[in-house]
């Protein structure tokens, strides 16, 4: 089954646009982030960033409710297309873009920033570096396949995953890592500091 992405952006409700999608978690349903992901990785299949199958590609995620849900599908399509989904949990975006950047691997943050908590997004970074406007069409272009019965009418997945994604946190550890060597462990030392909470991993 053939699926049009500029229909899908038309239909859904969710645009895709610089950086990924957003809209609202609902209308984010587990078709849609399968199908974004799968055009993404698709695209860049075109543009020869992607070595073939078998290629790593990071997934991470923030607090809302729904980010588990989306998470899933983004590992999923990753995963049916051939690659492997790397789960790197709940953290910042910045942490999953350092650690696709430095393994040159695509990385994927489901994360709705700034926006209320009954909406969310994805975010896509290539291998070389955030998705730019000039390569929104690229994307939005692709016609992807997708099993016939893999979702209901709804959106949902007809089935749940046969095989989990573990967490693995070597980027939350570089992420960590990386600020510790550059300022110390001391660096914050008899200051207060205030914490802007909302679904943000890096409270």
């Amino acid at each position: 089954m053939k699926w049009n992405i500029r229909e899908l952006m038309s239909t859904s409700g969710v645009k895709f646009g610089t950086s990924g999608a957003r809209g609202l978690a609902a209308d984010l349903t587990d078709s849609v982030a399968y199908a974004y992901t799968r055009a993404f990785l698709q695209y860049l299949e075109g543009l020869g960033e992607l070595k073939g199958q078998g290629t790593e590609v990071a997934v991470a995620g923030d607090l809302r409710p729904s980010t588990d849900r989306i998470m899933e599908a983004v590992l999923r399509a990753a995963e049916e297309m051939g690659y492997r989904p790397v789960n790197c949990g709940k953290i910042p975006s910045p942490a999953v873009a350092l650690y696709g950047l430095t393994r040159h691997i695509p990385s994927i943050m489901v994360t709705g920033s700034h926006i209320p908590a009954d909406r969310n997004g994805i975010k896509f970074n290539k291998c070389s570096g955030e998705l730019l406007k000039e390569d929104e069409p690229g994307v939005c272009g692709q016609v992807i396949e997708v099993a016939e019965g893999l979702f209901d009418r709804g959106g949902a997945f007809a089935r749940k995953a046969i095989s989990p994604h573990p967490i693995r946190l070597e980027a939350r550890e570089q992420y960590v890592a990386r600020y510790l060597e550059c300022f110390g462990s001391k660096a914050l030392a008899g200051l207060r500091l205030g914490v802007y909470q909302h679904s943000a991993v890096g409270r």
